[in-house]
Parts: structure tokens; sequence; C-alpha cells
């Protein structure tokens, strides 16, 4: 308890979804194929303002594989998420107010894949998706998103026991959102106890960078295999806020500038396999892992914000964070595994 004899508890919800989908592929000409595809996901939430919602998928791709060493295919997806208004429940939100993993969604995705090999060497592969999210019905919250991300990877095998493999990778997101703060109840605005004159807007652009290496090598062959990798991810996110609306009446919704949240993850891996049979192989893995965070928004968070500057603060209770560990960290992972395939 934050608060003597106030339990506080953040239960999770419980959830189910539904998934059914049907893809079809047909080969025009001999080099030329098309697929089409159409999905429908179902959620059923407890204890949630939207109890039921639907989202139908429709996706096209075209396949172009003219040569033996070149693939390349593009994809289209369109997506609409709905909610049953019968099962609505108004008493768990504001009016206004719609959660962005539960409103309606309307949502774009165009995708890209290439893949060449060249020769028996080298083979070389590179993709690119951008997806586009709205919220035709929310007012505040995440109005809108968009991003993509991109790869390239290149692998090499100069002998039939040695093979060197390295990635890049970049994906960024921007966010965009409403948000308001309640005044006393004597305010009439967009609803009771909300005006126009206590909104802000925040623009969150996220970035993360990723490269990686490694190598595999044959000791002996077809029975003991040696990999190594490592792989090394920064992020960056940014943040714009401002208020649409001057003078703004309440303190706590002047838009204020934000310092960068950056993060920087490293990960490195070793891992000996034998094959002590055709159908069997058993072999040790050893992880190690190296997070690096700096992020404003936990720099005095112990594990709440307000009773670090005042601790009789009644309402510090609201503050409550799960994960007080939050933060830098350093660890190894030993693992013994075994594979059979049948």
């Amino acid at each position: 308890n934050i608060v003597t004899g106030v339990p506080i508890s953040n239960p999770i919800q419980s959830y189910k979804t539904t998934d059914v989908s049907l893809d079809v592929t047909w080969r025009i000409v001999k080099g030329v194929s098309v697929r089409g595809s159409a999905g429908v996901r179902e959620w059923t939430r407890e204890e949630r303002a939207i109890e039921d919602s639907d989202e139908t998928t429709l996706g096209a791709a075209v396949i172009l594989d003219p040569l033996d060493w070149l693939s390349i295919t593009g994809s289209y997806s369109m997506a609409q998420r709905d909610i049953d208004d019968d099962e609505y429940l108004p008493e768990l939100e504001a009016v206004f107010l719609r959660q962005f993993d539960q409103a309606e969604r309307d949502r774009d995705t165009i995708g890209l894949i290439v893949q060449v090999s060249a020769g028996d060497h080298v083979s070389i592969g590179a993709s690119y998706d951008y997806l586009k999210d709205e919220y035709p019905d929310t007012s505040f919250g995440l109005i809108d998103s968009k991003g993509f991300n991109g790869a390239v990877d290149v692998t090499f095998s100069p002998t039939a026991n040695l093979t060197f493999f390295a990635m890049a990778g970049l994906d960024s997101r921007e966010d965009q959102m409403h948000s308001i703060a309640k005044d006393d109840a004597s305010v009439t605005g967009i609803a009771p106890g909300y005006t126009q004159a206590n909104q802000w807007d925040s623009v969150i652009d996220d970035k993360v960078t990723t490269l990686g290496a490694g190598a595999r090598l044959s000791l002996v062959s077809d029975r003991l295999d040696l990999e190594a990798r490592y792989n090394r991810s920064l992020g960056r996110t940014e943040f714009d806020n401002s208020n649409p609306v001057k003078p703004v009446k309440l303190v706590n919704a002047v838009a204020a500038e934000w310092p960068d949240q950056e993060n920087d993850l490293s990960d490195a891996s070793l891992k000996v396999g034998w094959k002590a049979r055709p159908d069997v192989t058993v072999g040790v893995r050893w992880t190690y892992e190296n997070y690096n965070l700096d992020d404003f928004t936990w720099e005095r968070v112990k594990p709440y914000s307000f009773a670090e500057t005042n601790p009789t603060f009644s309402e510090s209770r609201r503050f409550l964070f799960l994960d007080s560990t939050y933060g830098d960290y350093k660890g190894s992972i030993v693992t013994a595994f075994m594979n059979y395939a049948f």
C-alpha cells in the first residue's frame, strides 16, 4: 500500500481473440504470381469499455521470380476495426475518449521484399514496410500513427563449412496524440469538467537503428557446429508538445519541452551444437545482454514520483509503477537444448 489502509492493485483484464484467414495464390505465367488474402479477427474483452470488436483485413500481393537468383514481392493490405455500439460501456471511460487498443481503426500497410542470390556464395535480402493507422472516431488519445521499417541482410559462404552474415535495420514511427486536463465540475465545453483551453497535442517520433553480424562454422562436417552473433540497437524518442488553444486555463495543461529518451541494447551469443544422430541435436548456448537507458520520466521514480517530492501528498497513490526496477541492466543466460526432428 502507498497510502496506509488503502489497497492498490492493477489487475490485467482478460481478453480472447479469434482469427480466421484465407490466402489464395495464382501463378499467372512462369515468374509471375498474384496472391489474395482475407481475414477476420474478433476481440472479446472483460471489464473494458468495449467488450467486442471485429477487424476485417483484405490484402493483395504480386510475386515476381523471373530468374533463379531474383525474387521480388510487393504487397498491400487494408484493415478496418469496428466496435459493437450495443455493448459499449461509457461509464468505463470519458465520453470523448477511445483507448487505442480497442477503438475503431483504419490501417493501411505496404510491403516490399527483394531476394538476390549472387552465385552459390552470396545472398542479399532487403525489406521495407510502411504502416499508417487512423482512428476516425477518436477525439482524444492516439489520433493517428505512421511509420516504416527497413532492413538489409547479407550472407557470405566462402566454403561449405563457413558462413558469415550481417544485417542493418531502421524502425521509425510517428504518433500524434491529443490530450486534455480535467477542470472543476462547473466548466462546460467538450464534456462536463472539460474545456478546449485545457488541451495539448504531442507528436512522438521514435526511431530504432539495429546493426548485427555473426558467423557459423562447422568444426566437424554435419556433426559439430559453432555459431557466434552480435547485435546492437540504438533507440531515440523525441517529443514535440504544444497547446492548440491559448491562453491555457490550467497550469498542468501547459505544454512543456521534454528531453529526448535514449536506449542502447547490445547482445552477444555463442552456441555449440552437436548432431548426436541424424534426428537429434544437443548443445549449449550462452547469451549476454547489456542495456542502458536514459529516460527522464523514470529518474525520480522510487517507485512513484509524487512521494519523492512530497511524501505526505495523499494523491501519490495514483503514481504507482509496477516496474520499479526499470533501468539499466546486464545479464548472462546459459541454456542447454535438445532438438528432435521427425
